[in-house]
């Protein structure tokens, strides 16, 4: 997915209402994914459940698989912590012990905490924010040169000053696991989660395993779905974001955590508790009304997912996705609306037809600009399927993502809810266009065609 449309997605804020009435969420909820589905929306998996028992299960996947497997993506990372917290229960580790036990290398180790490694406040860059990650990352990195790779880049912040996502805080986590349980990771998830929870669909996948079960992930073109064949190397997802799963396994997993079958009610408090208004400790905080709710969303190549419990009313939803043309949060929160009996607006999903003499005109690179001053990245737009495409010219290929038609000169991302508006000079050609996303609206000024 562009990052040019990744400014303002990463937790979900759900709806408002105050009554709880389960009423005919069956229905409303088949409404809503039917329709999403008939207009290429999204493949894949959806399931809720109440202490372990299915209250709903439904399966549209494009390639017609039944019973999928799935890449669940950053949801790993709540595996992860429950596994070092299981091992802060046997005494094997800390919260306080510093990252310099066991990876000196890395800038600022000896003031990180395993704490803050778990809160995203170790100030640790974020590996995947490299310019250069979309090229290296299906190449084949071991775990010394992915150390040297993250030790490379300069902290974001002093640890424990601010917060920041880190996918690498958790790579770290996974290796510190390995070196205390002298195990792999993934021998390690088998012995600790899988297997007394008897989930035997859930694994990690390795550079040993790459043939694992799973379903391919597809990516909308405009007019069908093409299967993605160029998949990140697990080695770079490892504990971050490398778990298969399934929904019924996830709502498993997660009931079992808020049932305290995993650690101790103290330390879920402690896995609970916020470093921010939303951020725990490899899990989000993700209130319905006044349902509190705490889970994770993963995103990884072109599979995405969604795990929340809802521990005052026992529930729990699991999303998993290998295929998405809309915003993952509307969807959540739509089935959930329906569970709650919460207000909820059925979406409508509009698009132009639009041939492709008048989409070519839009064909080219664009400079962005903050304040229409300050140049922030070069950005390619090219027109196919009756949609636009568009990413930032040096990832281009790794990166696009499809906006559609909706208006003369307007275009829409469904799944990040930001718009392209074009304007033209006196001529007829294409001036520029702006970036709307939310209160957020950046300049892009055309430099050629």
């Amino acid at each position: 997915m562009s990052r040019i449309f990744c400014l303002l997605i990463l937790l979900w804020v759900l709806t408002t209402g105050n009554c709880f009435s389960q009423g005919n969420f069956t229905a409303q909820s088949d409404s809503l994914l039917n329709y999403l589905y008939a207009n290429n929306r999204f493949s894949g998996s959806v399931m809720i459940t109440k202490n372990d028992q299915v209250l709903y299960s439904k399966n549209m996947n494009v390639d017609g698989n039944s019973d999928p497997d799935y890449h669940i993506g950053s949801i790993s990372k709540m595996f992860t912590a429950v596994m070092i917290y299981q091992l802060v229960e046997e005494g094997k580790l800390a919260l306080d012990q510093h990252l310099s036990n066991w990876f000196p290398e890395i800038p600022n180790a000896d003031a990180i905490t395993l704490q803050q490694l778990l809160g995203h406040q170790s100030g640790i860059f974020d590996l995947i924010n490299d310019d250069g990650f979309s090229a290296i990352r299906t190449d084949t990195f071991s775990r010394s040169d992915i150390i040297t790779y993250i030790a490379a880049h300069k902290p974001a912040f002093k640890p424990g000053t601010s917060t920041a996502y880190s996918n690498s805080n958790y790579l770290l986590l996974g290796y510190i696991l390995e070196e205390i349980t002298q195990n792999t990771f993934a021998n390690a998830l088998q012995t600790c989660i899988t297997g007394p929870l008897h989930l035997e669909h859930t694994e990690l996948q390795t550079a040993d395993n790459t043939g694992a079960p799973h379903d391919p992930c597809f990516s909308f073109n405009g007019e069908s779905w093409d299967t993605v064949h160029t998949l990140t190397h697990p080695n770079f997802s490892f504990s971050a974001g490398a778990i298969v799963s399934t929904p019924e396994e996830m709502n498993r997993f997660i009931t079992a955590l808020f049932q305290n079958r995993l650690i101790s009610p103290a330390l879920l408090d402690t896995m609970c508790s916020l470093s921010t208004r939303s951020m725990g400790h490899g899990l989000f905080y993700a209130p319905m009304n006044d349902h509190r709710g705490y889970g994770h969303t993963g995103h990884l190549d072109e599979y995405y997912s969604a795990l929340v419990y809802f521990p005052d009313d026992s529930v729990s939803i699991a999303l998993c996705l290998n295929g998405l043309n809309y915003d993952l949060n509307s969807i959540l929160a739509g089935i959930m609306s329906y569970y709650f009996d919460l207000p909820y607006t059925f979406p409508q999903v509009n698009r132009m037809d639009m041939p492709d003499s008048t989409l070519q005109v839009y064909d080219g690179i664009y400079r962005l600009k903050l304040f229409h001053l300050i140049p922030v990245t070069k950005v390619q737009i090219q027109h196919a399927h009756g949609v636009l495409y568009t990413a930032t010219v040096k990832n281009f290929e790794a990166e696009k993502a499809i906006v559609e038609p909706i208006d003369t000169d307007r275009f829409k991302s469904y799944q990040t809810n930001a718009i392209l508006e074009f304007t033209h000079k006196k001529n007829g050609k294409v001036k520029g266009c702006y970036l709307v996303q939310g209160k957020t609206k950046l300049w892009c000024r055309k430099i050629r065609s």
